[in-house]
Formats: C-alpha cells, sequence, structure tokens
C-alpha cells in the first residue's frame, strides 16, 4: 500500500457521504423545487443549525431572509451536493414548538409536490421575525410567541 493510501479515504468518501445526505435529508429535491435565484440578496440571520426531515446540519447552513421566501445555503465546505434553496413564504408552514437537540426550536412544513420537516432554533426564528417585521414582507409566515 502506498504510504499517501490513508489520505485518499478523506478525499474519496466525504464527497460521497455529502452527496448521499444531500439525496436523502431532501436537500436536493429542495433544490429542484425551489432554487435560489442569484439575485436574490437578503438580511443575513448567519450560519445555524437546523434539522430538514431527519438530517442535522450542525452550525453549517447560512440563514438569510429576502422578499421571496428563506433562503438556505450550506458553508462552502460542505456545499457539494447542496445547491442554495429560497423556499418561498407560502410554502413555509408553522407547525409546532418543541424541545429537543437543539433546545427550544420550531418545527415548519415545507409545502410542495412532497411536504418536508424544517426545525428551526427559536433564536433563529425570533431574529427572522425581527427581520420580517422590518421589511414587512407580504405572505410571511406566522410563528409562535418566542417566550
Amino acid at each position: 500500500m502506498p504510504p499517501f493510501a490513508p489520505l485518499l479515504f478523506p478525499i474519496l468518501i466525504i464527497p460521497v457521504m455529502l452527496l448521499v445526505s444531500a439525496k436523502l435529508s431532501g436537500w436536493q429535491r429542495l433544490a429542484n423545487c425551489y432554487p435560489r435565484n442569484a439575485e436574490q440578496e437578503g438580511i443575513s440571520l448567519g450560519r445555524s443549525s437546523i434539522r430538514l426531515n431527519w438530517a442535522r446540519y450542525r452550525n453549517s447552513v447560512m440563514l438569510s431572509v429576502t422578499e421571496e421566501g428563506l433562503v438556505m445555503q450550506q458553508v462552502a465546505l460542505f456545499r457539494l451536493g447542496h445547491a442554495p434553496i429560497c423556499i418561498p413564504w407560502s410554502q413555509l408552514v408553522f407547525e409546532k414548538e418543541e424541545g429537543g437537540f437543539y433546545g427550544k426550536a420550531q418545527r415548519f412544513q415545507i409545502q410542495g409536490p412532497e411536504p418536508m420537516s424544517l426545525l428551526l432554533q427559536d433564536k433563529v426564528v425570533q431574529r427572522m421575525q425581527e427581520v420580517l417585521r422590518e421589511v414587512v414582507v407580504k405572505g410571511s409566515p406566522t410563528f409562535a410567541e418566542a417566550s
């Protein structure tokens, strides 16, 4: 075995894992339904941890609020297979508050051809509400009252 063989393992396995996770989590289906337009600029909410269906994205998703919807984009290191998404406000429906792995969080249903579940940390939802109030976006979702 060549001495550089152990280096090949992460170089080959990590891209495969990213592609598989994007497919299984539903990210790719969302990106096909709701692609982000490069011209959609919004107000950044920063990096966040989210849960999309069963998949946890720990502090690796950049979120922003635009007039059109919620933009989700993986940080550059993990972007392979994860095209940027812009979920229209009309397709994002609040379901319930819950506690758990991320602390207090709010679950949303992403409507569309294949409904999906999106869990956002409560502090992110509070910031999103502030931004939405500032820009008064028509059709933006209603949220549980943050305590």
